[in-house]
C-alpha cells in the first residue's frame, strides 16, 4: 500500500517542481526597469522622442533640437533626472532636478511626473505616456 501512495506524492511534487521552474524561469526572463527603459521612445501626442541610455544619460529631441539630461534610478519605481539649460544673454545654466514615477510595461512607458506646489497651490502631477519605437 504504501508504494501507490508514494508514487502519488512522487509525481505531484515533481509537478509542483516542474511549475516552479517554469515561474522562476519566466520570472528570470522580465527585465529590471534599469534596462527596460533603454532605448528610444515617442512622447504620445507630441513629435518629441526620448533616448534612454546605458550610463545614465538620456537625450530628449523635438523639431531637431537635441537636449542632454542625466538621469538615476532611486528604485524600481522613481527616477531622477537633472538638466541644465542656458540662459539666454548670460553666461550661467539653470540647472533643474526633478523626480518622476516610471511604469514600463512592454513597449509603453508612463513617467509621472510632479511639480512643486506654490504658495496656496496643490502638487501637480502629470503623465507622459511612451511608446517604443521599433
Amino acid at each position: 500500500m504504501r508504494i501507490p501512495a508514494l508514487k502519488h506524492f512522487r509525481s505531484i511534487i515533481s509537478t509542483g517542481l516542474i511549475c516552479l521552474a517554469a515561474a522562476l524561469a519566466v520570472s528570470s526572463c522580465s527585465k529590471k526597469p534599469q534596462q527596460a527603459i533603454l532605448g528610444k521612445w515617442t512622447v504620445e501626442g507630441q513629435s518629441a522622442t526620448v533616448e534612454f541610455r546605458k550610463g545614465g544619460t538620456v537625450i530628449t529631441s523635438d523639431k531637431g533640437k537635441e537636449s542632454p539630461a542625466k538621469y538615476t534610478f532611486l528604485n524600481d519605481t522613481n527616477v531622477e533626472m537633472e538638466m541644465s539649460a542656458d540662459v539666454p544673454g548670460r553666461t550661467n545654466k539653470i540647472i533643474v532636478r526633478m523626480t518622476f514615477g516610471v511604469t514600463i510595461q512592454g513597449d509603453k512607458a508612463d513617467l509621472a511626473i510632479t511639480t512643486p506646489a506654490g504658495p496656496g497651490e496643490q502638487p501637480k502631477t502629470q503623465t507622459m505616456h511612451l511608446n517604443r519605437v521599433k
